[in-house]
């Protein structure tokens, strides 16, 4: 009879055989090297993500819906925007309870506050995010799957409605960057210090330079390359956050004062860009 084994022994024996199979799966996945920004295999079926600083959020499942054509999961949302069906109901709650503290005013809620708004115990608020960061990042992921905006109408989207669509760009615009502000501002506080929060801040500003070049391609494309890119920053800049922070304090600006030098703004520059097109 073989010698009994101890627990530590049997679970050396179990990751051995483990790295073993994973060892001989993933070979034929990375015989040639990755380029820079790696880009899965074609007949890639699964993805390599780091748990030790997940949040639970599903932004990796809405990412890769995205990657691959598949459509939206709105059954959650009411189909408004993607929110994956299988999106655990206490990370749901504990995102939603900070989002609805911060919304009243509360920029910085301690985990106490929002374990107590969720209906969960302090506890298991730090097991779905152990790190403040992590639960900033899941709040701004789930505003920005909220704040999605649809192309411009057919009707709108010509160069004769430049006037009427600005319009319309910054009704939807203004109510998003207002609802934004008390979240940008907690974010703000910790950006320097993550990593994690500035990637969602580049990817959020990709993601909404592309709104701003589907909302005001008439014009864009008008001009070349090189400067249809620089005229793209411009407008994107013109619409971020940030502008519209310095628009509503110090001093103090209505919603209506703000919104209306805003569209002076950007008529101004979208005459400009209409100018240098017509020079051409």
């Amino acid at each position: 009879m073989s010698a009994p084994i101890n627990r530590r022994q049997a679970l050396l024996g179990i990751l051995g055989l483990g790295g073993t199979v994973a060892e001989t799966l993933a070979a034929p996945m990375f015989t040639s090297e990755h380029p820079a920004h790696p880009v899965a295999p074609a007949d890639a079926v699964a993805m390599l993500y780091d748990n030790t600083i997940c949040t639970g959020c599903k932004a990796c499942m809405v990412a890769c819906s995205e990657a691959n054509g598949l459509p939206p999961d709105t059954a959650l949302s009411g189909g408004l925007w993607h929110m994956p069906a299988d999106l655990d109901s206490k990370t749901k709650n504990i995102i939603d309870a900070a989002i609805a503290l911060q919304d009243e005013g509360n920029m910085r809620p301690s985990m106490q506050q929002i374990s107590a708004r969720a209906g969960v115990s302090l506890r298991t608020a730090f097991q779905h995010f152990p790190e403040k960061h992590q639960l900033t990042h899941a709040v701004l992921d789930e505003l920005t799957r909220a704040f999605r905006v649809d192309p411009p109408p057919p009707e709108l989207a010509l160069h004769s409605a430049l006037e009427a669509r600005i319009k319309r760009f910054l009704d939807i615009r203004t109510r998003q960057l207002d609802a934004l502000t008390p979240h940008r501002r907690a974010s703000n506080a910790m950006i320097d210090n993550w990593q994690l929060l500035q990637k969602h801040r580049l990817k959020v500003r990709k993601r909404y330079r592309d709104v701003v070049a589907t909302w005001f391609a008439a014009e864009l494309d008008q001009v070349p390359q090189e400067s249809r890119s620089k005229w793209l920053t411009a407008i994107a800049t013109l619409v971020d956050w940030e502008m519209w922070q310095s628009l509503r304090t110090y001093p103090t600006r209505s919603i209506a004062e703000s919104k209306a030098a805003l569209e002076l703004l950007l008529t101004a520059a979208l005459n400009a860009l209409d100018a240098e097109a017509r020079r051409r």
